[in-house]
């Protein structure tokens, strides 16, 4: 165990993480075990942190997810996504870990995770890429359930995740 990456051995100790995950301190990776939140705050330091153990694979859906805007979900907690075949144009490096882009992250995420798709497109909207850069892709990609993809991107609006300034302002 380092001081901000730690790995649980008996139950106890996975309760004593979880506890401290649920409390906003730490973040819980698949096999890597809990991490301090204060080693995540950017994408290249959630880069940094997968690329101690999967410098070799290509992170994508969720896994891609969390390193480009810092979204956890649960199945993180279970397991980083690893990707078998990815083209290198969907590739990026961040942290020193590649990972697929905020456009490709979408597109598996909408075609394998569709019942939170929507939410994931709008927080990879913020981290840099939009809706027509996603459909841009998805037009040149033969994926499987694409078609369905296409279809309900056609159907998004193009500032879909687009922060707007409060009245106020």
């Amino acid at each position: 165990m380092s001081l901000h990456v730690f790995e649980p051995v008996s139950l106890a100790d996975w309760h004593g993480g979880r506890c401290l995950a649920r409390e906003g301190l730490m973040v819980e990776l698949g096999t890597i075990g809990f991490v301090g939140i204060d080693l995540t705050r950017s994408p290249a330091d959630r880069g940094r942190i997968l690329a101690m153990q999967y410098s070799d694979g290509v992170l994508h859906r969720e896994s891609a997810l969390w390193v480009h805007t810092g979204l956890h979900t649960p199945p993180l907690a279970e397991q980083i996504d690893i990707a078998r075949e990815v083209p290198r144009e969907d590739l990026v490096v961040i942290g020193g870990q590649q990972v697929t882009s905020l456009e490709r992250t979408a597109l598996d995420l909408l075609i394998h995770r569709e019942d939170h798709a929507i939410e994931y497109i709008c927080a990879l909207v913020r981290a840099g890429t939009s809706v027509g850069n996603i459909e841009k892709l998805a037009t040149r990609r033969s994926l499987g359930r694409i078609v369905r993809a296409r279809a309900i991107l056609s159907q998004l609006p193009r500032d879909l995740g687009v922060a707007r300034p409060s009245p106020s302002q």
